[in-house]
């Protein structure tokens, strides 16, 4: 449905990132990226404003909300940038008056889905139960598992989470970022966010 297409195009275009934050940059390459931005009432100024808009913060108290403090004020967090779509449809249909859900379907399965790269549409899941979660892999898992937690705590630093920063780090030793190997910087980002698993709430498990 139209959320999970929202949910993965925002894990492709914060790929790298690992904290689940789409800053004012990738929004404007999300939204010129999937035929959104034009050159009449969704133009680069009209777009920051919708970010900014989406992105407001009250605020804080003594009593500080715990959401706005781990809430990065310059980026949008998944729930912020379905507002910000849902802003967008809003103006981009409003001559045809129609209810806000409509407009956001329309803008999802006309526009913005048609015109998503390849690897924005992939499934995590997808990957893991047809090519992870068989005895082969298990098996060569199991049979390097010492090795890959020494290397795990060495790159994350004795951390329970490992960082793209770091796994980039440890592809750089491995000389696995090369021309010979064809894997890029950014195959890389995008491999490290379809690999995270989902949180249901990613302002408390950054």
């Amino acid at each position: 449905g139209c959320f999970e297409i929202v949910l993965h195009a925002f894990d492709f275009y914060c790929a790298g990132d690992g904290n689940y934050n789409m800053g004012l940059g990738e929004f404007l390459e999300a939204c010129r990226g999937t035929g959104i931005m034009d050159r009449q009432l969704c133009k680069p100024t009209e777009l920051t404003e919708i970010f900014m808009q989406a992105n407001f913060e009250e605020e804080m108290t003594d009593g500080e909300d715990l959401e706005a403090l781990f809430n990065d004020d310059a980026a949008l967090h998944r729930s912020e940038f379905l507002d910000a779509l849902c802003r967008i449809a809003a103006l981009k249909y409003r001559d045809q008056f129609l209810p806000v859900a409509v407009a956001f379907e329309n803008l999802i399965v006309d526009v913005f889905e048609p015109a998503l790269p390849p690897e924005a549409r992939l499934v995590p899941n997808s990957f893991r139960q047809e090519r992870l979660y068989n005895s082969e892999v298990d098996a060569e898992f199991q049979r390097h598992l010492s090795l890959l937690e020494v290397i795990h705590a060495f790159y994350s630093r004795m951390h329970h989470r490992i960082t793209f920063d770091q796994i980039e780090i440890f592809l750089l030793d491995c000389k696995f970022l090369t021309p010979n190997t064809g894997v890029s910087r950014e195959n890389a980002a995008v491999a490290f966010s379809l690999s995270r698993l989902q949180v249901y709430d990613e302002m408390r498990f950054q």
